[in-house]
């Protein structure tokens, strides 16, 4: 097969002597507030109304089974205009305070964040808030409190609402009719959310999707039990309105769903052979997957060990190949005309089959060699 190198590294080490550094970016520190004992007096407020928000859907939360160590809240933090919120190295796996999403600010909107918060957690922020308000006006960069840049970057804290977490536009959201909605959750909790399901007698619509760290599901709800699942479960990262595609596709018995996927496949033109490849460095593919099997020949079938063949384990490198090839496959397969791709597909499995080890972890091996498929 030809060679097609995927890096290409030139003038290393050269100096640019054009080069100007830019002067622009991100500010240093957020805006400094004018009066941060008024300004912590007010975040303490608000997360005193949150801790009685979170007495108030317990509950709830009792309904899912949630442990008392595990129970809080989705809340919602809100910057100041048109400045970004400081939320440090927060991530979704961070213990206590959790950061399920972010927004930057635009022109419309000010930056929110949505947060999970523990009920111990909640407890910790409100007496770090009394430190932010001790620390008063002064400005020691040595001495600063805690989550300094956070309160100092955050108008207003508050408990999540259910628009604050769904995705598409007001009128489409759920109301006393059930609407088919895909449902983020968090994968750590994801036993109290089926367990809300079960009390609430809701059906999924198919085979979740499953991501590190996140489970992606097609449910029908109402609004009433879309709250039930945002309050009582704290497993919500957010709602969006369902592709009517995908919902019915999920529905479909296994011959309707290769009716639809040939129909599609008769539809696609491949990308030229000069156009650039995405390489899915994954479980393999499935190349006969019809509307994949035209963008990746045998000779782009690779796999770091002969012996687990090139063939998708798991399915998760055909899910992603598909990502690649149709970022939007919904408004694809309702399209009547010819299906252009802009890119072909080359994959290398690099992760062993389960039979090789509980971890998945395929072994050390000499990392020039790349066995063809």
């Amino acid at each position: 097969m030809p060679s097609r190198p995927h890096l290409h590294l030139r003038n290393l080490a050269l100096r640019a002597i054009a080069f100007r550094p830019y002067s622009g970016g991100r500010q240093k520190s957020p805006a400094v507030i004018a009066d941060r004992v008024g300004h912590a007096r007010q975040l303490r407020d608000e997360v005193d109304a949150i801790s009685d928000r979170m007495s108030e859907i317990a509950p709830t939360q009792d309904m899912a089974q949630v442990p008392k160590n595990k129970r809080g809240m989705v809340i919602t933090a809100t910057g100041f205009g048109r400045q970004d919120l400081w939320l440090g190295d927060m991530k979704a796996s961070s213990p206590g305070v959790s950061l399920l999403a972010a927004r930057s600010a635009t022109p419309e909107a000010p930056a929110q964040a949505r947060l999970f918060v523990g009920q111990e957690s909640l407890k910790t922020l409100y007496r770090q808030l009394g430190e932010y308000e001790a620390y008063g006006n002064r400005n020691n960069t040595a001495d600063k409190p805690m989550r300094f840049t956070l309160f100092e970057s955050t108008s207003e804290f508050r408990p999540a609402e259910l628009t604050d977490v769904w995705t598409g536009a007001t009128p489409e959201l759920p109301g006393r009719s059930a609407k088919p909605v895909e449902t983020w959750i968090r994968s750590s909790r994801e036993e109290y959310f089926y367990r809300m399901l079960e009390r609430l007698k809701v059906d999924r619509v198919g085979s979740p999707t499953k991501f590190t760290d996140s489970v992606i599901l097609d449910i029908v709800l109402t609004r009433a039990q879309m709250e039930a699942l945002l309050h009582g479960t704290g497993a919500v990262i957010e709602f969006r309105p369902s592709s009517h595609f995908v919902a019915d596709f999920r529905r479909a018995n296994p011959g309707e769903r290769r009716e639809v996927s040939a129909a599609i496949a008769r539809r696609i033109v491949p990308a030229p052979a000069t156009a650039p490849r995405t390489v899915i460095l994954d479980s393999g593919v499935a190349s006969a997957n019809p509307l994949l099997a035209a963008s990746l020949a045998a000779p782009f079938r690779r796999t770091i060990d002969l012996s687990w063949g090139t063939e998708d384990d798991s399915g998760h490198g055909t899910n992603m190949a598909g990502v690649a090839l149709f970022p939007d496959l919904a408004a694809a397969a309702v399209s009547t005309g010819p299906i252009v791709l802009t890119t072909a597909l080359e994959s290398v499995k690099n992760r062993a089959p389960a039979r090789h080890g509980e971890l998945d972890i395929p072994p050390r091996r000499d990392p020039k060699r790349c066995a063809d498929g």
